[in-house]
């Protein structure tokens, strides 16, 4: 007779189940409903437990920290023929996370309160507006582009 193998052969499909502690608010999130302090504890393969890794990473790198405005007013940077009126400037301060106290500045443009991140994004924006003849949203458009 041919060899026959009786021991039980153990099949790769077959994982052993992983324990996922879920917290309070991943809790809040499954229920769909405010919960207070809840610890529980659900079975998960493998596969489902690095999926809601990679979702948790996701969710993370989308995630601003929360900010308080502490300055408002008219820029004060120096640029070539001045600044048109209108424009605004705005200082807010991080309250939260690992760069809390940091201070972001935004400028906003004076018809369309359209928002810059940096003075290179002002200055681009400046010299699309000449070349558009004031039109901001024209002069946006092309400065979005590179």
């Amino acid at each position: 007779p041919p060899d026959v193998n009786l021991s039980p052969k153990i099949q790769k499909d077959d994982k052993k189940p992983q324990r996922e502690r879920l917290t309070a608010r991943k809790m809040a999130r499954i229920n769909k409903r405010k919960v207070s302090r809840i610890q529980a504890v659900r079975v998960t393969t493998k596969k489902e437990t690095s999926e809601i890794k990679v979702q948790n990473k996701k969710r993370k790198i989308g995630r601003m920290a929360a900010q308080k405005e502490v300055w408002t007013g008219r820029p004060d940077e120096d640029i070539e023929g001045g600044w048109p009126d209108g424009w605004i400037k705005k200082k807010f301060r991080r309250t939260g996370g690992l760069t809390k106290g940091i201070e972001d500045r935004y400028w906003y443009s004076p018809e369309t309160q359209k928002k810059f991140r940096s003075m290179i994004q002002v200055k681009r924006f400046m010299a699309h507006l000449e070349e558009c003849n004031g039109d901001e949203e024209a002069a946006w458009l092309l400065s979005k582009e590179r």
